[in-house]
């Protein structure tokens, strides 16, 4: 009569076919670990923050400086339009200049040291309004402004005239 035991030579055979089955496999899988590459050594990452804080700031230095300029450019062009004002007002209140159409048109540059520059423009019926003009042109900028320039371009001559009606 037959048993279901199993051979006990039979079932000792296979756990050894596994085994050499591995150990044969062995050779390879150490050739193939010996030409991986190593694991890669931990960088430092510091470097990398600096830089990008540095960038940062210089960025933002940039920006300053753009907002800088461009508030200056503001204050520049609103004092030049404020000295402009002034000027035309003067010459529309001064009885004798009230009827000649002179046009003052103020510059005053972004750098400092530039003096404003006050270009005149009309024409003028004699050289005696035209002096007149510009006495009262250089009396209302000196109160205002000690560096300034005047570029008279005021037409002298008689058909040049308009009287107000």
């Amino acid at each position: 009569m037959k048993t279901n035991k199993t051979n006990p030579i039979r079932a000792s055979r296979l756990p050894r076919r596994v085994l050499a089955g591995a150990l044969g496999l062995l050779p390879t899988a150490t050739a193939a670990w010996a030409q991986s590459s190593p694991a890669p050594a931990p960088v430092e990452s510091s470097g990398g923050g600096l830089t990008v804080v540095l960038l940062l700031a210089a960025l933002l230095a940039i920006l300053v400086a753009a907002v800088r300029i461009v508030d200056t450019r503001r204050d520049r062009a609103a004092q030049a339009a404020r000295l402009q004002a002034r000027i035309a007002d003067a010459l529309l209140l001064d009885p004798m200049l009230a009827h000649v159409p002179i046009t003052p048109t103020a510059r005053l540059p972004l750098w400092r040291a530039s003096p404003l520059t006050l270009e005149v423009a009309g024409p003028v019926p004699n050289p005696d309004l035209r002096a007149a003009a510009l006495r009262l042109i250089v009396h209302e900028a000196a109160s205002v402004r000690r560096d300034f320039r005047i570029e008279d371009r005021m037409a002298v001559g008689p058909a040049t005239s308009r009287r107000a009606a």
